[in-house]
C-alpha cells in the first residue's frame, strides 16, 4: 500500500494511502477535521500527502457541525415516528432552532416521542456516511418522501450526480460536513414553543452545557410575520424562488417583496406619530450589513409624508480620535465598543437640540482623519424629530441624559426566512456576510479573503455590543429580501472563487459558494433603485 504523509500541529506521520482520519482522531469532541484548510467529516479517507487539523465541537465550525448533525438526527426521528407529517425548519432563536409541523401543532406527546426517539438514535451510535446518486434517482426519491421542497432545489441543478448524508437507511442532500455517527451528538433538549417547538443546543463557547434560550418574543414574531408572508406568496424556499427567476414573474414577486418592505416602514412611521408629543429621539441599532442606513432614510420619508420634519445625526460623527479609542482584549482598536464614541459630547448636544437650542454637532472625516467638532449646525422645532443610527443605539448608556419617554428604538436585522428545503434553513449571519462582502468590495475594494478576517471580530462585537439590547426595542424591522441572495450571488461569486487552498479562509470560501450554487441568478437591473438592496450593490437613489 502507498504510504502518504500527514502534518499533524506538531508532528508529521506517515500512514497508508486511503486512511480514514477516525483512525486518527479518535476524541469525541474532535467533530469535524480540516485537510488543506476544506473542513471534510471524520469518516473520509485521505488520498494524498496533507495538512490536517482536528475541529473541536468549542469552535465556531465544530459547532455548525454539531448543530447540523443534530438538525439531522432530528428529521431522522420525525420520519421514522411521523412519516406521514412534515417537519419545517423554521429560524434560530438564540442558540436553538425553532421547527413546526405543517398544519398541526406540536404537543407534549409527540414531543416526549421526538426527544426518546432521537437519544435512541443517539444511544446506538449509528454512522453517517457521504454518499452519491444520480440526478434523476435523487429527485425522483426525495418527491417519493413528499419532499417535494428538496426535489425542485434539484431542479435546478445541472450536476449529473447528487451527494448526500445517509444513515440507517435515511437520507439528506450534502450541505456539509456531520459527525462520523449519532453517538457524537450528547446535548440537546426540546421545548414547547407558539405552535411548534425548540431545538435547543450549546453554544460553541461551553460544549457541555445547554445555557438559557432568551424568548426575544420581538424577534420571535417578526420571524414568524415574515414566513408567512413567504408563505402567502408561495415562495418559501430557494427552488421555487428559483422557478420563479426563470420568468417574468420574477419582476412581480421583487415588487411585492419591496412593497412589503415599504408598508413596514409607513407602520413605524404612523407608530411614532402616536406618539409624537413624546417621542423626539428615534434610535435605530442592528448588526453589521443590516440596512440600517437605507432603512433611515426610508424612515425619514416615511416620516416627512405625516408631516414630521427627522433630523438625521449619524453616530460615526461623535467616534473618538484615533489615540483616544480603547483597546480590547486583544490589546487592538476597539471600534465596537461604545466607549469608542464620545458620549458626553452626544449627549449634551442632545440635551441642547431637544430644549430647542441652537447647536453645532460634530463631522467626521473618516477618510482623511479630520473631525470638526463644530461641523453642523441644527435646532430642532416642534414638527422635528431626531434619528440616531448605529450600533450602539439601543445602549441606554449612550443616551443616558435623555428621558425614557422621549426615545422610541427599532432594533433591525436581515432575519431571512427562505429555507433551502424542509430540514435546511439559511443563516440570516451568512446573509449578511454576503452583503457586508459584495458592500466592502463595491465601496472599498476590499477583497473577501479581508472579509472574512474581520468578519469574527464584527461577530464578537455584536454579541457584546448588539444583541444584548435588541429586547429593549419598541419594535423591529426585518431588513432581509426573499430574493436577494440570487442578487447577491453574481457580484459574491468572483470574490470567493479568488480564495486558493492555502489560504485559511478557504472553507468558509467555500461553504458559501455551497450556498450560493443553490440559487439561480437574478440580474441587478430588476432591483428597483431605492431598494434596501442598492445599499449593498450600488446605484441607489439614496446618498451615503
Amino acid at each position: 500500500m502507498k504510504k502518504i504523509e500527514l502534518k499533524l500541529e506538531n508532528k508529521t506521520i506517515e500512514v497508508d494511502q486511503y486512511s480514514n482520519l477516525q483512525d486518527i482522531f479518535k476524541e469525541r469532541n474532535i467533530i469535524v477535521a480540516r485537510t488543506n484548510n476544506k473542513i471534510v467529516s471524520i469518516n473520509s479517507n485521505i488520498n494524498c500527502s496533507c495538512t490536517v487539523e482536528p475541529i473541536y465541537t468549542n469552535t465556531e465550525p465544530g459547532a455548525r457541525a454539531y448543530r447540523q448533525t443534530l438538525c439531522f438526527i432530528l428529521s431522522m426521528a420525525a420520519k421514522e415516528l411521523f412519516p406521514n407529517k412534515k417537519l419545517i425548519i423554521g429560524h434560530s432563536l438564540g442558540h436553538s432552532f425553532y421547527y413546526y409541523f405543517l398544519d398541526e401543532t406540536v404537543n407534549p406527546e409527540i414531543l416526549d416521542q421526538l426527544k426518546i426517539k432521537m437519544k435512541e438514535i443517539i444511544e446506538k451510535d449509528i454512522p453517517i456516511n457521504e454518499n452519491y446518486m444520480t440526478w434523476s434517482r435523487a429527485v425522483d426519491y426525495f418527491n417519493s418522501l413528499k419532499q417535494h421542497d428538496t426535489a425542485k432545489l434539484l431542479e435546478y441543478k445541472t450536476d449529473d450526480t447528487v451527494k448526500i448524508v445517509e444513515c440507517n437507511g435515511f437520507k439528506e442532500l450534502y450541505h456539509m460536513p456531520l459527525a462520523p455517527s449519532t453517538g457524537y451528538i450528547h446535548k440537546f433538549n426540546l421545548i414547547n414553543k407558539s405552535t411548534g417547538f425548540l431545538l435547543h443546543f450549546p453554544n460553541s463557547s461551553h460544549p457541555e452545557t445547554l445555557t438559557p434560550i432568551n424568548e426575544m418574543p420581538v424577534i420571535f414574531n417578526i420571524f414568524q410575520d415574515y414566513k408567512k408572508w413567504v408563505k402567502i406568496q408561495e415562495v418559501h424556499c430557494v427552488g421555487k424562488l428559483n422557478e420563479l427567476s426563470y420568468t417574468k414573474n420574477i419582476r412581480h414577486f421583487i415588487k411585492l417583496s419591496e412593497t412589503e418592505h415599504d408598508r413596514q416602514i409607513v407602520n413605524i412611521a404612523s407608530k411614532i406619530k402616536e406618539n409624537v408629543d413624546s417621542v423626539k429621539t428615534i434610535l435605530i441599532a442592528g448588526p453589521s450589513s443590516s440596512g440600517k442606513t437605507t432603512f433611515s432614510k426610508k424612515l425619514a420619508l416615511a416620516l416627512e409624508i405625516i408631516g414630521i420634519k427627522p433630523i438625521n445625526i449619524s453616530l460615526d460623527d461623535y467616534y473618538l480620535p484615533h489615540d483616544q479609542v480603547p483597546l480590547d482584549e486583544f490589546g487592538e482598536k476597539d471600534l465596537e465598543t461604545v466607549h469608542a464614541l464620545n458620549i458626553n459630547l452626544l449627549n449634551d448636544n442632545l440635551v441642547d437640540l431637544l430644549d430647542g437650542k441652537e447647536t453645532y454637532i460634530p463631522l467626521n472625516d473618516f477618510k482623511n482623519g479630520i473631525q470638526t467638532l463644530q461641523g453642523r449646525k441644527l435646532q430642532v422645532h416642534s414638527n422635528n424629530v431626531l434619528i440616531l443610527e448605529g450600533i450602539h443605539a439601543l445602549n441606554d448608556e449612550l443616551t443616558a441624559k435623555i428621558p425614557k419617554k422621549s426615545k422610541f428604538k427599532i432594533y433591525i436585522s436581515a432575519l431571512t426566512g427562505l429555507n433551502l428545503d424542509d430540514n435546511n434553513r439559511i443563516s440570516s449571519t451568512d446573509n449578511r456576510l454576503l452583503r457586508r462582502m459584495v458592500r466592502d468590495y463595491n465601496f472599498r475594494r476590499y477583497s473577501a479573503d479581508n472579509t472574512f478576517n474581520i468578519w469574527p471580530s464584527v461577530n464578537r462585537g455584536e454579541k457584546k455590543n448588539i444583541f444584548p439590547y435588541q429586547g429593549s426595542a419598541d419594535i423591529a424591522f426585518n431588513s432581509a429580501l426573499p430574493y436577494e441572495i440570487a442578487v447577491l450571488k453574481i457580484y459574491a461569486e468572483p470574490l470567493l472563487k479568488t480564495i486558493t487552498p492555502e489560504n485559511k479562509n478557504y472553507n468558509e470560501a467555500v461553504r458559501m459558494l455551497n450556498l450560493l450554487n443553490n440559487f439561480a441568478p437574478i440580474p441587478e437591473d430588476l432591483v428597483p433603485s431605492d431598494s434596501l438592496l442598492r445599499e449593498f450593490i450600488g446605484k441607489s437613489y439614496f446618498k451615503y
